[in-house]
């Protein structure tokens, strides 16, 4: 058996699973995988065996958490009002927002969007 197939905990990965999502889909699954640092292949397969998926903060987490959150950021510029947001964004946003607040322990500039816009909600 050749080296080359084992995997980082010496398992022998030699099955192809394959499945269609739509653009949306592969969209938010892309930016979760960003998001997380891990392969794609390990958040799926971690993510349909239900193991938790612990991120360990480096710098290649950390930019995809940074440009990630300024997509979403740009995103809630444009849509304004906090009533429009699609289900798929939502998502990615508390995703996002609890990492992103795993990284630092002062306020980070993500929870300081997030009071601004709650506030404009009440007004």
């Amino acid at each position: 058996m050749s080296e080359k197939l084992l995997d980082a905990q010496g398992r022998h990965r030699k099955t192809t699973v394959s499945f269609r999502v739509s653009p949306e889909e592969a969209e938010v699954l892309d930016r979760m995988v960003a998001a997380s640092g891990l392969t794609k292949q390990d958040y799926i397969t971690s993510c349909l065996l239900k193991h938790e998926v612990t991120i360990i903060p480096n710098s290649r987490t950390y930019k995809g958490l940074y440009d990630e959150m300024w997509r979403v950021y740009r995103e809630l510029r444009r849509i304004r009002k906090a009533g429009d947001l699609s289900q798929d964004l939502e998502e990615v946003l508390i995703v996002l927002s609890k990492e992103f607040v795993g990284l630092k322990d002062e306020p980070s500039d993500v929870e300081k969007e997030e009071a601004a816009i709650t506030a404009l909600k009440r007004g």
